[in-house]
């Protein structure tokens, strides 16, 4: 009898030190997991961005100027803003913002009174023609000059006008195709100069406008476009050509 109590007295003992262990382990856990929950409950308010922050989708598409299908041909490409809206936007902002679609500003600035030639003022957001912060906003297209059984000359040609100033570039060049400076380059007192840039080489190429904003309405328009002239007659290879000449000869 007395072994059977002990016994019966050694179990008990046993679950009660595991329930006590158990119970400790779970009261451990609970302040943890308060804090754990919290920080989810906390997590968005803390890293939600604000409007201009927020990255959108950009157009993939890239812009090609078509081949001829006969001699003489002309083909055209139009690279304006707003013509097909492939242009993207980014800001020296810090934290600066993901590149995002230029935005059409359908009602532009009063004193935005430069000929824009069908283009569209477009800006970094809708609040474009009424104030963004101080940055330098970066506009960038993507456009394609194909390598065509039939050879043309291409050439790229524009004109820009923006809010404070402008450069404009083409590839990984340098030197401006175009710029103003001075402040009011989007107003006729300060009127911006075409560019024509020639013999464009087959293969992909970058359109980039670099507008600096010192404060207030931002926004800018480009008038650009491609246009492409076939020969109108067929071009003789050299081979032909050293043929001809040896004919001609004899």
């Amino acid at each position: 009898m007395n072994r059977m109590l002990v016994r019966f007295h050694t179990t008990a003992t046993a679950k009660t030190t595991r329930r006590i262990a158990l119970l400790a382990a779970l009261l451990a856990a609970l302040p943890a997991a308060f804090v754990s929950q919290a920080q989810v409950q906390e997590a968005p308010a803390r890293q939600r961005p604000s409007p201009i922050d927020m990255p959108l989708p950009l157009p993939q598409k890239m812009l090609p100027l078509g081949c001829c299908q006969c001699l003489g041909e002309q083909k055209t490409l139009d690279l304006s803003t707003g013509s097909s809206n492939g242009w993207s936007v980014v800001s020296s902002l810090t934290p600066a913002i993901a590149a995002v679609p230029a935005t059409i500003l359908t009602s532009p600035h009063p004193a935005w009174n430069l000929p824009t030639g069908g283009a569209q003022w477009v800006s970094a957001g809708t609040s474009g023609a009424t104030g963004l912060p101080a940055a330098t906003y970066t506009y960038r297209l993507r456009f394609k000059v194909q390598k065509c059984t039939i050879p043309q000359t291409v050439k790229l040609t524009g004109i820009a006008g923006a809010d404070d100033i402008f450069k404009v570039f083409l590839d990984s060049n340098p030197t401006p195709v175009s710029a103003c400076s001075g402040g009011w380059c989007f107003n006729t007192q300060n009127p911006t100069p075409s560019f024509t840039v020639n013999n464009l080489a087959p293969g992909s190429h970058v359109l980039t406008v670099v507008v600096v904003n010192t404060g207030g309405p931002t926004g800018m328009f480009l008038k650009a476009g491609l246009e492409g002239q076939c020969p109108k007659e067929p071009i003789k290879s050299d081979r032909a050509a050293e043929y001809s000449d040896k004919a001609t000869d004899n």
